[in-house]
């Protein structure tokens, strides 16, 4: 029994002494990922970033844009399926187009 433990021992040291040291971004990743909280967080910011990136590639700029004062009073149907804001736009393409300018 005696030499099975000193075998082990010694295969634990031999093991430890030729391992590599982690970097700091190793240590932070594998802390990270042991974090359930932050792991789905990092799962949202991908799929806001896919809807977004996604979005602008679905729909221009021009319909994200395109206000119509007279359907401030019109009910929500298929062609517009969302209420209009007091500026007459529809308020549901606007978060695809984040990253383009309103100019």
């Amino acid at each position: 029994m005696a030499i099975l433990g000193e075998t082990l021992a010694r295969t634990a040291e031999d093991t430890l002494a030729t391992r590599e040291p982690l970097t700091p971004a190793q240590l932070a990743w594998r802390r990270f990922r042991r974090h359930k909280m932050a792991m789905l967080g990092l799962i949202l910011l991908g799929v806001v970033i896919v809807y977004v990136v996604g979005g602008s590639f679905v729909f221009s700029e021009e319909y994200a844009n395109y206000n119509d004062l007279n359907l401030i009073l019109d009910a929500p149907s298929r062609a517009h399926p969302s209420v209009p804001t007091p500026l007459g736009e529809t308020s549901w393409p606007v978060p695809f187009m984040v990253g383009k300018s309103r100019c």
